[in-house]
Formats: C-alpha cells, structure tokens, sequence
C-alpha cells in the first residue's frame, strides 16, 4: 500500500523540495504517514484475519505463519509506511548517498541479525530479523531526511 501512495504523492512531494517549502513538506511528510500507517495496519489486518479463517485451505499446517511473525509483520509495516516519503524527498534533494548507505546498513543487519538467531529454534527467525532491519533503516532515513529538512 505504501507503494501506490508514495506514486501518487510523488509529484505534490518532488515540487514542494523544488520550491524549499521545507515547513509545509515536514507537515504534509506527517499527514501522509499518518495516513500511510493506517492504510498498511489495515492491510496487514486483513491479510492476518484472511489467513487464520481460510488459510488451512492455502497452506498446510506446517507452513501457517503464526501470530507472532504477523506481529512482526505488522511492525515493520509500519517502519516501511514512516519511511516512504522520506525517500521521495531525500532523492529530490540530492542526497541519495543516504538511501545507499541505508541499504548498506539494512543489508548487514538483516545478515548479521539472521545469523546470530539463526540457533534459536522455538520461533521463527526471519520474521523478526526483517523487522528489526526495516526499523533501524527508518530510524537512519528519517533522521537523515529531518537534519536535510532543517
């Protein structure tokens, strides 16, 4: 869901860094990730409710996620909806160095995150591996974004 409202919003978000409207763009980066928040815990419910009624007819047993890794899930959804826009504006503004080096450390934390809990066999490691990669990779992005903003 993110990703249709980061397309829509784009163009408004790319003309407002044009035009150094920084104070009405960190008001509008608000509203929308307000917005980008609701519309993914929404998505992420859906998908979850679909899944515990129906999905023995999608999956077997042994391959139903259970609801901690949909709360996983469902937290790094929100990371994904808080940092969308954030990337739109730090391209528009000529600092795509940042996106790299947050990809850099997203990578290394999935990796390293995936190996150190790998040993852990009584849940699922995956799951929570990517959110915590996509919480750090928000935090970097979005304090990157503020100080250009600033």
């Amino acid at each position: 869901p993110h990703t249709v409202v980061n397309s829509i919003v784009g163009p408004k978000v790319a003309r407002l860094c044009n035009f150094k409207k920084f104070k009405f763009l960190e008001r509008y980066y608000w509203r929308l990730s307000l917005f980008q928040l609701l519309f993914c815990s929404l998505s992420i419910m859906i998908f979850f409710t679909i899944i515990k009624f129906f999905g023995t007819r999608l999956y077997p047993d042994s391959y139903m996620p259970d609801t901690l890794s949909f709360m996983w899930l469902f937290l790094a959804s929100i990371a994904v909806s808080l940092r969308g826009i954030s990337t739109i504006i730090l391209i528009q503004l000529n600092l795509k160095r940042y996106l790299f080096m947050g990809q850099v450390i997203y990578t290394t934390t999935i990796i390293a995150l995936y190996f150190a809990l790998i040993e852990f066999d009584y849940f699922t490691s995956m799951p929570l591996v990517f959110t915590i990669a996509h919480i750090i990779f928000c935090i970097f992005i979005l304090n990157k974004m503020f100080i250009a903003l600033k």
